[in-house]
């Protein structure tokens, strides 16, 4: 703050947390930024959420004193592809423990309730903020629609993930975990800002939020059926064994030059058989002419793989090398 008032920087956003909202257990109506909770000033725990307090209260200070360009950001748990292994936030360690087929054992009741937010949401919410946030105010960042507790998160990822696991309840009070609490933020006045959330929970059937928590989503662009399987076959069934999500985009899926080609019925079948074995979730089936793309308008091939790339939502996107 000190640095951004002798050199009159532009702007600067604080990122703070939802828990300086403290203990709130209604969460039958939204938490907006000038609702606070209680926070108990002689428990260990709340060191954390009262020096994120104390800091906001130096940017709302700074901004009227000095005029200096703050604002907050008051982030939800952000989770998104690529989240360390070694992650110890509740989220990572259930989606682990699914992937590694273990159960996943719930320490208090898992009554705690909070929304989430895709790591690329977040980032644009701090551009937004940072761009078009007023100073001296602080925001919600979170995505309404991912508002679940703890013990639905669990049984959620168990559904989608590994239903051959259990959620366990076996209650330790010295886990050092923050009061429960019901923390339904509300965005409404990020949203004013013009920000809009692009991943909910279940992101056409993708669970995008919480499956790329510790999993990836590929997708491979391949010209004919079994040029995703000779060319990144092993991969995938690696990819899939471990959780990942793997779609094949392919371009020529009639393959009609190949000199012994068989039946349509046949080479469906073969495809779709290939495709069970390797785990893989979804194929975008083009028809482009088969050795003859070169007559195919470049802008037709590019929107195809455009709009699969748009439904799919891949982290990697994997194709032919160009030798």
């Amino acid at each position: 703050l000190e640095f951004s008032r002798k050199s009159e920087v532009k702007s600067f956003v604080y990122l703070s947390s939802l828990e300086v909202y403290g203990t709130i257990t209604d969460d039958s109506i939204l938490v907006t930024e000038d609702i606070q909770g209680y926070l108990e000033p002689m428990a260990v725990r709340s060191s954390y959420p009262m020096a994120k307090r104390a800091t906001e209260n130096l940017c709302c200070l700074y901004a009227s004193e000095y005029g200096v360009n703050v604002k907050v950001a008051r982030l939800t748990q952000t989770t998104g592809a690529g989240v360390s292994n070694d992650d110890n936030r509740v989220i990572v360690q259930f989606c682990r423990l699914a992937v590694q087929d273990k159960d996943i054992i719930l320490h208090s009741s898992g009554n705690a309730a909070r929304p989430y937010c895709y790591t690329m949401d977040a980032i644009s919410a701090i551009l937004y903020i940072l761009l078009n946030g007023n100073n001296g105010q602080a925001y919600n960042v979170a995505n309404e629609d991912s508002y679940i507790s703890a013990k639905d998160l669990a049984l959620y990822i168990q559904k989608k993930i590994n239903p051959n696991i259990k959620v366990k309840l076996e209650i330790n009070n010295e886990m050092g975990y923050a009061p429960e609490t019901k923390l339904r933020l509300s965005s409404n006045k990020l949203c004013a800002l013009g920000w809009k959330p692009k991943y909910s929970i279940c992101h056409q059937g993708n669970f995008k939020i919480f499956n790329c928590t510790i999993l990836m989503k590929y997708l491979i662009v391949a010209a004919h059926p079994d040029d995703e399987v000779l060319g990144a076959g092993g991969a995938i069934y690696k990819w899939t064994r471990e959780g990942h999500i793997v779609d094949v985009c392919l371009m020529c899926t009639e393959a009609r030059a190949r000199a012994f080609r068989p039946e349509d019925k046949e080479l469906n079948n073969n495809l779709n058989a290939s495709s069970k074995f390797l785990g893989i979730y979804k194929i975008y089936e083009g028809v482009f002419p088969n050795i003859e793309m070169n007559t195919v308008p470049h802008l037709k091939l590019v929107q195809f793989i455009e709009s699969a790339i748009k439904e799919s939502l891949p982290d990697i996107v994997i194709t032919h090398h160009p030798a």
